[in-house]
């Protein structure tokens, strides 16, 4: 992506109309033309409140801690209902004071599985019916994907 289509797409983002403040928050891709969920909601005294994708965004802290909730509530429920093989996310890995694993869990905390394993640098857990398996790096954020 050539800089001024950065640019281009930058300013088609930050003039995006937000739906279902107070719920679930969306707002329609301007590339893609489909209703896309903001991610995780960052709130900040004074600053404001923070999308990942999009920046600062006009939603206020009450909002944001229930699209946050929400947001999780459905990626847990998109794992143990909806996830197909070789999809998945990324998630934190909680770990004991010896540094072994306790359990698998999502940005506000929400245990997903304690059912895990640690092979080497490979974790995998149970979500579920289904079977997650993520590799390792040099911190406790690791994406999991689904096996067969």
């Amino acid at each position: 992506m050539t800089s001024k289509s950065k640019l281009k797409r930058l300013s088609a983002l930050q003039a995006i109309k937000l739906l279902n403040l107070g719920s679930m928050i969306t707002y329609i891709d301007p590339e893609s033309k489909q209703e896309t969920c903001l991610g995780y909601l960052m709130y900040f005294d004074d600053k404001g409140v923070y999308d990942a994708t999009l920046g600062r965004v006009e939603v206020t802290k009450e909002q944001s801690v229930e699209h946050n909730l929400l947001l999780d509530a459905a990626t847990i429920n998109g794992l143990d209902e909806h996830c197909p093989v070789g999809k998945g996310n990324m998630f934190h890995v909680e770990r004991d004071d010896k540094g072994g694993i306790i359990r698998i869990m999502t940005w506000l905390g929400t245990t997903i599985s304690d059912d895990v394993t640690e092979y080497g640098r490979a974790i995998k857990f149970t979500c579920g019916a289904m079977r997650f398996k993520g590799i390792r790096n040099k911190d406790d954020c690791v994406f999991f994907e689904r096996e067969e």
